[in-house]
This record gives C-alpha cells, sequence and structure tokens, in this order.
C-alpha cells in the first residue's frame, strides 16, 4: 500500500497537491538561477580587475583604491568575461523548442529532473575547469550549462498547464516564475556572504550544487506530471481538475498557425524586450554595483540581493491581485496581461535611466535601481503567464518560443555592456540603460496592441 506523504494525523490532507508542485517548481527555478548566476558574482574574485584608464578618471566614481585593485589572479579581460557570460545562452536557445516538443509528449518532469541533475554535474565541474584548463574550457562548459537548462522553462510550462486552474492562474504561475527573483536573490547574496566569509570562491559552486540534489529528491517523491498520474491525490481535488482543466493530451503540433499567430507574436516580442533589461539587471547589476559604485563583494552581494528580493515579493503581491480582479470580473484577463506589461516593462527602464543621473550618489542611485526592479514585479503575473490563457495543449512549445527567442537578448546584452561601458562610467552605462528603454518601449507596444487573453482557435485540436 502506497504511502499518503502529505497525510496529516487528522486524516486530512495538509495542501492540495498542485500547491505542492507550485512550491516545488518555485524552487526549481531557484536552484535554476543560482546554478547559473554564482560564477557572475564569484567573476569579481576569479579575475584580475581591470585598471582605470588615466583620461576617464575623473569620470569614474570615487573608492577605496584597496577595495577597487581587489581581485583574482586569473587575467582575463573584460571581453574574455563577456564572452563567458553569453556563452551559457547559445546552448539555452537551442534545446528550447525540442525540450518543449518533447515536454508536451511525455511529460514535464522527466524533462526537469534531468535537467536539474545534469546541472548539478556540470555546476560541480566548474571550479575544476576554472583552476586547471585554460577559460575557454569554462566557455564550452558554460554552454553546456545552456544546453541542459534550456528545456527547464517549457517543462515547467507544461506542468503548470495540467495542474493549475484558471482561477489561480496568475497568483501560482506568477509565484512558480517569481523564482527567477529569489534565485538572483540566493545566486548573488548568499554566493556574496560565502565568499566574502570564507574568503574562497569555489565553495559557491559546491553549496548550490547540493542544495540542487536536495530539491531532486523532493521533486521526484512528491510530484507528478499529470493529475491522473499521482498515487496520492484526493478523489475531491482530482475531479476538480479534471472539471476546471479537463485532460492535457498530446497532438501533432500546427506549427503554421501558431507561428502566424498574432497573439503569439506579440507575446514573442514583449519577452524580448522585457528580457534586455532582465538580463541587463541579472547578469551586470553586479558589476555596476562594483565598477561604477565601488562597493565590495560583500556589499555588492547584499545590494543585489536586495533589488531582487523587492522584486520578488512585489511579484507574488501582484499575482494575488490579478486573481482578486479577474475572479471578480472587475478587469478581463488581457486588461490584467497588458497593465502588467506596461508596469514591468517601462517602469524598471525609466527607473534605471533616472538613476544614472544621480551622480555618485550611492543612495539615490541604489534607491532609483531597486525602484525599478519593484516595477518589474508584474511580469511573471502578467505576460510570462499569458502563454498559459493561450494555449491548453501547446505550452511548451509556446513558452520555448516566446522564453527562448527572448534569451537572444540575454546573448546580446552582456556583450553590449562590455563594449559600451568597459571602463564603467556612469555616461556610458547611462547609454547603456537608454538604449534598454527604446527596445522595452517598441516591444510593449506591439503587445499591447495585438496581445490577446483567449484560448487561440488552433488549440481546439480536440474538436477536429
Amino acid at each position: 500500500m502506497a504511502i499518503k506523504i502529505l497525510y496529516c494525523v487528522y486524516g486530512k490532507f495538509v495542501l492540495n497537491h498542485r500547491y505542492v508542485l507550485t512550491l516545488m517548481l518555485f524552487l526549481s527555478v531557484v536552484c535554476f538561477y543560482s546554478m547559473r548566476l554564482c560564477l557572475h558574482i564569484a567573476l569579481t574574485k576569479i579575475a584580475m580587475p581591470t585598471p582605470v584608464k588615466k583620461e576617464v578618471q575623473e569620470e569614474v566614481c570615487p573608492g577605496n583604491n584597496t577595495q577597487i585593485l581587489e581581485g583574482g589572479s586569473y587575467n582575463w579581460s573584460e571581453k574574455d568575461q563577456g564572452i563567458i557570460l553569453l556563452s551559457f545562452f547559445p546552448g539555452y536557445i537551442l534545446t528550447h523548442v525540442p525540450g518543449g516538443l518533447l515536454a508536451d509528449k511525455i511529460g514535464g518532469k522527466p524533462i526537469l529532473s534531468t535537467c536539474v541533475i545534469v546541472s548539478v554535474l556540470v555546476t560541480f565541474l566548474t571550479p575544476v575547469v576554472i583552476m586547471n584548463l585554460h577559460w575557454a574550457f569554462l566557455v564550452v562548459l558554460r554552454f553546456i550549462l545552456g544546453i541542459v537548462q534550456g528545456p527547464s522553462f517549457p517543462a515547467i510550462a507544461t506542468l503548470l498547464a495540467a495542474w493549475v486552474p484558471r482561477q489561480e492562474r496568475s497568483t501560482l504561475v506568477g509565484l512558480v516564475f517569481s523564482g527567477v527573483f529569489l534565485g538572483s536573490v540566493t545566486g548573488n547574496l548568499v554566493s556574496g556572504l560565502l565568499m566574502a566569509h570564507l574568503k574562497s570562491w569555489p565553495v559557491v559552486f559546491y553549496a548550490w550544487g547540493i542544495i540542487s540534489v536536495f530539491w531532486c529528491v523532493g521533486f521526484q517523491v512528491l510530484c507528478y506530471s499529470r493529475p491522473s498520474l499521482h498515487p496520492y491525490i484526493t478523489d475531491e481535488e482530482k475531479e476538480y481538475l479534471e472539471r476546471e482543466i479537463g485532460p492535457v493530451k498530446s497532438f501533432k503540433t500546427p506549427w503554421k498557425a501558431i507561428l502566424t499567430d498574432s497573439a503569439v507574436l506579440s507575446l514573442i516580442i514583449i519577452q524580448a524586450g522585457h528580457d534586455w533589461i532582465t538580463y541587463t539587471f541579472i547578469v551586470d547589476l553586479p558589476k555596476f554595483f562594483n565598477d561604477v559604485l565601488k562597493l565590495d563583494i560583500g556589499y555588492t552581494g547584499m545590494a543585489t540581493a536586495i533589488s531582487f528580493g523587492l522584486m520578488w515579493i512585489f511579484s507574488i503581491i501582484c499575482g494575488w491581485i490579478s486573481d482578486f480582479l479577474i475572479n471578480r470580473e472587475i478587469m478581463t484577463i488581457i486588461q490584467m496581461r497588458k497593465l502588467y506589461g506596461i508596469i514591468s516593462s517601462l517602469g524598471p527602464c525609466l527607473c534605471s535611466v533616472l538613476a544614472t543621473y544621480m551622480g555618485c550618489n550611492q543612495v539615490l542611485v541604489i534607491t532609483w535601481l531597486w525602484i525599478g526592479m519593484i516595477l518589474m514585479g508584474p511580469w511573471f503575473p502578467g505576460p510570462k503567464v499569458n502563454n498559459l490563457d493561450i494555449t491548453l495543449h501547446f505550452t511548451g512549445i509556446v513558452m520555448a518560443l516566446s522564453n527562448g527567442t527572448g534569451v537572444l537578448s540575454g546573448i546580446i546584452t552582456p556583450y553590449l555592456v562590455a563594449v559600451i561601458a568597459p571602463d564603467g562610467t556612469l555616461r556610458q552605462w547611462q547609454l547603456v540603460f537608454w538604449v534598454s528603454f527604446i527596445v522595452c518601449t517598441a516591444s510593449t507596444v506591439v503587445f499591447v496592441v495585438w496581445g490577446s487573453g483567449t484560448r487561440s482557435k488552433w488549440d481546439y485540436v480536440e474538436d477536429e
């Protein structure tokens, strides 16, 4: 007889299994981003510091010279570091669509489990490669990490489509994907604190690898691809999900209809625009704090972590507000998605531009960046949920197309920052954030005009 893991002593289940799945998917995103981002902050202790050119010294904020010159023993130029950071994304893009197709066919659980397990192995190997091989081998390793993490979001979207009813969509789906923010907090704050106190950068890779192993064990025991496959689910919850969602089946993908649907295309475009500023924050914010504001490693991790922590809290609040307004028919689904799209795309870009006009006042600069990142919170209960609004059977594919295209921004922005802001001056970073503002504005307009909150005609393949 199977053991009902969540059965309590009074004969009642502590949590519905869709909430358990939501929590585990949220933690999976945290693990993915922590393993991905710990290298970004570790680079400040791995690579040698870049000396400031005499001709730009007047434009650089003052700071403790001892702190500015701190760094590692690896002679990697700014360009080398940019290549290392962006090498993750080509592999990440390559496996998005194949991962989405496979998740729609066989379910999200085996795909997601494989992604985490292989990511752990790559994370454990990273310090070994850095200490014993040329940095080009690290580029290859990051490319492999991108390949194995590429199917993760499509697999998560497939699981959410099978488990989350419309009435709870903004809250639960928004919570899952807000793991990006908490993963950025842990990847920066915990990594920074570990390096500051233990005086060792390899420890961050081993720490996140071990934590992710524990997640794998819990996920295998507690979660299943579909309610019909779950051995512990109650009849009441299973009947509720079948009534509200219906069976999620596998059908031949209507590629032409998907790729020519204005709702899908507008979702892809706003994802690319929003990811432009998102990756600028996620990848380069520690660099901005270190190079421009001259914060040491402990304060860099703390300032970055607080930024993403505020964003994460506001994202959860926005998800609850969205479901509240939609379920009471105060606003329609698409009205909420578009409103949140405007706030989460234009707000961060505008605030980041304003931050660079505050001079070297650390308090004002960081405050404006924090406000901007708080305004990014509505993204996940907004446009990020939209792929579940327009499709039931092909959520993996639509997520792969939108998220995969958005990752192109992750390839461009690290290199762009390295080219535009090689000296870390405020004037150079002003140009970086102005470019982000233009890109986000254009993509948001497209989504506001052509976005949709209803299930697309091509998704009703069961009626054919």
